[in-house]
């Protein structure tokens, strides 16, 4: 926690909750922040479930918990949930009430930020897509 603390952090209260018309400076910012804090992996990443392991297979899941032989610690082994919980609180203060109720139900953040890029992210290709054939 005192790594955190020495780090000089952006402060949140600069980015404008996301009203559906603000995605992309909303998603780069916040992303941003989760990268300062190291949580970005999470939402690139498949939290293991407590039935099964972590997946092996995933590019994206830390070696720490591909290797079974290695005996985890408490805060290893439970980082991968606290970082989910401390990114997913940080995305859903930063939308405005409609997507807060929307996204409230959803536990994962991989989830809400997969389901946010299908939406708004897509847009943005569309515009560039019809720019790029008026231009040609």
């Amino acid at each position: 926690m005192s790594a955190l603390l020495q780090k000089t952090l952006p402060g949140l209260h600069k980015i404008k909750p996301l009203d559906g018309t603000n995605y992309k400076p909303w998603c780069q910012k916040l992303l941003l922040y989760f990268e300062q804090l190291e949580i970005d992996y999470v939402l690139s990443t498949k939290l293991p479930d407590e039935n099964n392991a972590a997946d092996s297979t995933d590019p994206f899941t830390p070696a720490i918990l591909k290797t079974p032989s290695i005996p985890l610690d408490e805060a290893t082994k439970y980082k991968p949930e606290r970082d989910n919980k401390l990114a997913w609180s940080y995305l859903l203060n930063h939308t405005l009430n409609p997507f807060f109720d929307l996204f409230v139900a959803f536990k994962s953040v991989k989830t809400i930020w997969t389901i946010l890029e299908a939406k708004y992210g897509s847009h943005d290709a569309r515009k560039k897509k019809y720019v790029v054939g008026k231009w040609l």
